[in-house]
């Protein structure tokens, strides 16, 4: 299992928007309609995903206009997706967004400047590197 650590900060507002546009695909993917919106976490250090970790590639799924992947993870215990963007113009190294079933805030009471602990699940076979 491997194991992140990062401060929840605000995002630009963005997502909803991108995240309304793919539900659809997303919905089949996740099995949930996702919250239109992310928590926005913030690392000390460049994030890197885990080796061999449950991932699905969005642009694999019809959503060619934003090719990104999420990650599953779990959020102080809560399971999540971790969405990290093809295209580096558009993220940080950085920041990640969050996306959930819920308002990822207020289910989990967390406001900016407070730490969360991600957790990103592996395959079966293998632990995370």
């Amino acid at each position: 299992m491997s194991v992140v650590t990062g401060t929840v900060t605000r995002g630009l507002g963005r997502a909803a928007k991108r995240l309304e546009s793919i539900s659809c695909h997303l919905e089949d993917a996740l099995g949930f309609r996702p919250y239109p919106g992310t928590l926005n976490i913030q690392l000390t250090e460049v994030f890197k995903p885990p080796t061999n970790c449950l991932f699905i590639d969005v642009s694999e799924l019809g959503a060619r206009k934003t090719p990104f992947r999420l990650f599953k993870a779990r959020l102080n215990g809560y399971s999540v997706w971790v969405a990290r963007s093809a295209s580096q113009r558009e993220t940080s190294d950085t920041l990640l967004g969050i996306i959930g079933d819920v308002k990822l805030r207020e289910t989990l009471n967390v406001c900016d400047g407070d730490t969360v602990q991600l957790e990103f699940e592996c395959r079966l076979e293998s632990s995370c590197a």
